[in-house]
Protein backbone atom coordinates (compact mmCIF):
# COMPACT_ATOMS: atom_id res chain seq x y z
CA UNK A 1 0.00 0.00 0.00
CA UNK A 2 3.06 2.30 1.05
CA UNK A 3 4.05 1.78 -2.43
CA UNK A 4 0.89 1.86 -4.27
CA UNK A 5 2.61 -1.10 -6.03
CA UNK A 6 0.26 -3.89 -7.54
CA UNK A 7 -2.72 -2.12 -6.90
CA UNK A 8 -4.71 -4.03 -9.35
CA UNK A 9 -4.73 -7.21 -7.06
CA UNK A 10 -4.48 -4.99 -3.40
CA UNK A 11 -6.68 -2.87 -3.77
CA UNK A 12 -9.79 -5.23 -3.10
CA UNK A 13 -8.75 -7.08 -0.38
CA UNK A 14 -7.05 -4.84 1.69
CA UNK A 15 -10.32 -2.62 1.80
CA UNK A 16 -12.27 -5.09 2.88
CA UNK A 17 -9.79 -5.94 5.55
CA UNK A 18 -9.85 -2.24 6.69
CA UNK A 19 -13.65 -2.14 6.33
CA UNK A 20 -13.84 -4.92 9.03
CA UNK A 21 -10.46 -4.53 11.15
CA UNK A 22 -9.56 -0.99 11.01
CA UNK A 23 -7.11 -0.53 13.89
CA UNK A 24 -5.34 -4.10 13.42
CA UNK A 25 -1.74 -3.50 13.22
CA UNK A 26 0.32 -4.83 9.94
CA UNK A 27 4.10 -3.88 10.64
CA UNK A 28 4.00 -0.51 12.63
CA UNK A 29 1.48 0.28 14.85
CA UNK A 30 -2.64 -0.23 15.34
CA UNK A 31 -4.12 0.81 12.23
CA UNK A 32 -1.18 1.23 9.93
CA UNK A 33 -2.71 -0.55 6.71
CA UNK A 34 -5.49 1.76 7.19
CA UNK A 35 -3.40 4.82 7.46
CA UNK A 36 -1.50 3.45 4.30
CA UNK A 37 -4.78 2.83 2.32
CA UNK A 38 -6.26 6.22 3.50
CA UNK A 39 -3.30 8.23 1.83
CA UNK A 40 -3.43 5.15 -1.11
CA UNK A 41 -7.29 5.81 -1.59
CA UNK A 42 -7.37 8.04 -4.89
CA UNK A 43 -4.60 5.73 -6.49
CA UNK A 44 -7.16 2.63 -5.03
CA UNK A 45 -10.27 3.66 -6.07
CA UNK A 46 -9.08 2.78 -10.19
CA UNK A 47 -9.03 -0.88 -9.27
CA UNK A 48 -11.40 -1.30 -6.50
CA UNK A 49 -14.16 1.63 -6.67
CA UNK A 50 -16.54 0.51 -4.76
CA UNK A 51 -14.62 -1.43 -2.05
CA UNK A 52 -12.61 1.50 -1.44
CA UNK A 53 -15.89 4.13 -1.14
CA UNK A 54 -17.19 2.15 1.13
CA UNK A 55 -13.25 2.24 3.14
CA UNK A 56 -13.85 5.57 3.13
CA UNK A 57 -17.30 5.59 4.53
CA UNK A 58 -16.34 4.12 7.88
CA UNK A 59 -16.25 6.20 10.89
CA UNK A 60 -12.39 7.06 11.51
CA UNK A 61 -12.96 9.09 14.83
CA UNK A 62 -10.37 7.29 16.82
CA UNK A 63 -7.77 8.06 13.56
CA UNK A 64 -8.63 12.05 13.68
CA UNK A 65 -8.31 11.91 17.56
CA UNK A 66 -5.11 10.40 17.04
CA UNK A 67 -3.87 12.43 14.32
CA UNK A 68 -4.96 16.03 16.54
CA UNK A 69 -2.73 14.75 19.56
CA UNK A 70 0.59 14.37 17.28
CA UNK A 71 2.76 16.93 17.78
CA UNK A 72 4.54 16.51 14.53
CA UNK A 73 2.93 18.60 12.05
CA UNK A 74 3.59 16.40 8.73
CA UNK A 75 2.77 13.21 10.74
CA UNK A 76 1.13 10.40 8.55
CA UNK A 77 -1.45 10.55 10.35
CA UNK A 78 -1.94 13.55 9.78
CA UNK A 79 -1.79 12.86 6.13
CA UNK A 80 -4.18 10.33 6.35
CA UNK A 81 -6.96 12.35 7.65
CA UNK A 82 -6.28 14.77 5.06
CA UNK A 83 -6.84 11.90 2.25
CA UNK A 84 -9.43 11.06 4.17
CA UNK A 85 -10.88 14.57 3.89
CA UNK A 86 -9.91 14.65 0.01
CA UNK A 87 -12.19 11.31 -0.92
CA UNK A 88 -14.97 12.39 1.61
CA UNK A 89 -15.53 15.72 -0.41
Amino acid sequence: MGQRLGLEWLARPVARFVIDHPQAECDLFAGDLTVAALIAWSDMVNSAPDETMLMIAQDYEWLRREAQEDPWEGSILKLAVAALDEAET
